[in-house]
């Protein structure tokens, strides 16, 4: 039988491929059989572990990589189709390498070696062709422009900054005003004042994919839980991370953030929080979370939320104080007015794909997200509990309404921290356990299984 982690790692594949697939029936359905299974794997009646995770995660890969091999799946930009056959042919050897010699020390340092050269050679690849290129793409430029308004000393969320939508369905439309929040502008926007802003996307994916390296090779043999290689295999040799950065995508540092916050969570609540509260405020549509925040219960819970919560406000308050009307424009406004789009990686666009029409209104998609994540976040008792829930109650979210390859790269990447963590808050050698949780409201005896 299939483990929990399991179900949970193809689920995290399943999104990815989808994500990067140009066929928009056959994307929307494996994001959302991969949620399904995501699902399955959080809340099934499935054994936490069954000890071999990391072939059936080398096992997953190796498909991912195969499908590389001929259209449609893979969506690399035209950049790298030249070195294309070396990553799957290293991706390969990786995959192989993890599936006979995982279990051994030196067979863990080679592969994680081999994972993350894929990386830095795809990401090295992208930077030399497509550096500071004046690439196309509606973010790049939209970062660029607020980058050259906060130099000029202007505000970015006027009308200073003006570009034009990527949107294939509304060619010629022009947004006016930076659209990402202030921990974007502040980062994206002005790294663009002096170089290309996806400098930002390699730093923090590069940070991110070396911490699951760094936790995969320190694990001691014979562990019961190796899920951070595992994770390390789907995540890092997926064809969608090539995607985000060409793209300009901000998702790479937000999954960042939620990184750091969970590394500091336990001993450190009130750091953690500050990190975990530049990662809500660096998206818009991450106030599906707010429930987490309210009512996820844990050591340190109380003095992380109000953190985390301040820092959002904060920096949201910093680009809004200057000009309130031209910010709610701007990062509200422009996604609000965005229309129907076919293209959309959820059940609306799967519906289209077969010729028939599901498009819920605005209103009812979001109350059901944010019902979803309420619900979801009233048995959040752990680190990895806090960051699989998230990825959860977004993906429920995106589901429903308009989502594209960065929605679910941010949704398997929470899934992915959730994953890695779980066997630390679970008890490596035993991964079942009662404990008792103390909050607000009085003692409660809980009952943990895998931390989940």
């Amino acid at each position: 039988m299939l483990s929990r982690a399991q179900l949970r790692l193809l689920g995290i594949a399943l999104i990815t491929l989808g994500a990067s697939h140009v066929s928009t029936g056959v994307s929307a359905g494996l994001v959302i059989a991969g949620l399904v299974f995501a699902f399955a794997g959080t809340f099934g009646q499935f054994p936490p572990t069954n000890g071999s995770e990391v072939r059936w995660a080398a096992a997953t890969s190796l498909v991912m990589l195969l499908g590389l091999v001929g259209p449609p799946i893979g969506t690399y930009p035209s950049s790298i189709a030249g070195i294309r056959p070396s990553l799957i042919v290293v991706g390969g050897l990786a995959c192989v390498v993890a599936f006979g010699l995982g279990h051994r020390h030196t067979g863990r340092l080679v592969a994680v070696a081999l994972v993350l050269g894929v990386s830095v050679i795809t990401t090295g690849a992208l930077m030399a062709q497509e550096w500071d290129s004046g690439v196309g793409t509606d973010i790049y430029h939209a970062h660029r422009a607020a980058g050259e308004a906060l130099t000029g000393g202007q505000n970015p969320y006027t009308d200073v900054v003006r570009f034009e939508d990527g949107n294939p369905y509304q060619e010629g439309r022009v947004f006016e005003g930076y659209p990402y929040p202030p921990v974007v502008l502040g980062t994206y926007g002005l790294a663009g004042s002096i170089t290309d802003p996806r400098l930002i996307s390699s730093a923090a994916w590069l940070f991110f994919l070396g911490w699951l390296g760094w936790r995969a090779v320190r694990r001691r043999s014979g562990e019961a839980w190796d899920s951070s290689f595992a994770v390390l295999l789907v995540l890092g040799l997926s064809p969608l991370n090539s995607l985000v950065w060409f793209m300009g995508w901000t998702e790479p540092l937000t999954l960042a953030l939620f990184a750091v916050a969970a590394i500091l969570w336990e001993r450190y609540p009130k750091t953690s929080g500050v990190f975990l509260g530049l990662a809500l405020a660096s998206k818009q549509y991450l106030v599906f979370l707010a429930p987490m925040l309210l009512l996820h219960r844990d050591r340190g819970w109380r003095p992380r939320s109000m953190m985390a919560a301040g820092v959002a406000g904060l920096t949201i308050f910093v680009g809004l104080a200057p000009d309130p009307p031209a910010y709610l424009r701007s990062t509200i406004g422009n996604l609000a007015d965005i229309a129907f789009r076919p293209d959309t990686q959820s059940l609306p666009g799967l519906v289209d794909s077969l010729g028939l029409q599901l498009n819920l209104p605005n209103i009812v998609w979001i109350l059901i997200g944010l019902g979803v994540t309420t619900l979801l976040a009233r048995s959040s008792s752990t680190t990895s509990g806090f960051m699989i829930r998230a990825g959860l109650g977004l993906g429920a979210a995106f589901v429903l309404g308009m989502a594209f390859p960065n929605y679910w790269f941010l949704v398997a990447g929470l899934l992915a921290i959730g994953t890695v963590l779980e066997p630390v808050d679970a008890g490596v050698m035993h991964p079942g356990r009662s404990e008792t949780v103390d909050s607000s409201q009085g003692r409660r005896q809980e009952t943990r299984i895998a931390g989940v």
